[in-house]
């Protein structure tokens, strides 16, 4: 039996895990400017002022990211328009779905989301080892979580014309709005005092 390389490797990626540091890299920057801007910045968490920062931090980290991986290290020759338009939504994504679990738990959010998005995503996300070397239950998560549309978009784009973008964008979207609607019905359930909004050692 013949085995055909259908895509090799580039010279810079000889063991394929650039893809998997480079969605680490976007689910990290949603990940942390929640869990951050909660301490340092609590005014900035209404959704009002939120969504539109967390627009124009989703296109700067994922622009970053591409520069780190890109220029800065080797990794990544070229692909800047669809992995910044994917890392965007994948940041986006992966901070709203961070904020549910900061509403309701404050800085123990870091446990449930780190749970869902590195001890479950990364051993589901294909990156590190390949996915029918897992255990079932990764394989069924590799079809539903953020880490592993987040890997396998950068492999799309990276070695196979995208061709599997779209799904993974609507593994995104899914994740995003469902994480915005929760969001919304606990802001409605619990209503933010007026002076909830303020650092520590503002109050009068």
């Amino acid at each position: 039996m013949e085995t055909g390389n259908i895509t090799a490797l580039a010279d810079t990626d000889s063991m394929g895990t650039v893809s998997m540091y480079l969605a680490m890299g976007w689910i990290m920057a949603g990940f942390m400017v929640i869990i951050v801007g909660s301490t340092a910045a609590p005014m900035v968490m209404g959704l009002p002022t939120l969504l539109p920062l967390l627009g124009g931090w989703s296109s700067a980290m994922s622009a970053v990211v591409w520069l780190i991986a890109g220029p800065l290290v080797g990794a990544v020759h070229g692909h800047f328009l669809p992995l910044f338009g994917v890392g965007a939504v994948a940041i986006c994504s992966t901070a709203l779905f961070t904020t549910i679990f900061v509403r309701l738990l404050g800085m123990l959010a870091v446990l449930p989301v780190i749970a869902v998005l590195m001890f479950l995503g990364v051993p589901a996300s294909n990156g590190a080892m390949s996915i029918y070397m897992e255990p079932e239950m990764f394989r069924v998560l590799h079809e539903v979580l953020p880490t592993p549309a987040a890997v396998e978009s950068v492999r799309s784009i990276l070695y196979f014309d995208a061709d599997t973008v779209g799904t993974h964008l609507t593994t995104f979207a899914v994740w995003g709005v469902i994480s915005l609607v929760v969001v919304i019905l606990i802001d409605r359930s619990r209503p933010r005092r007026p002076d909830a909004a303020l650092p520590v050692g503002t109050e009068n």
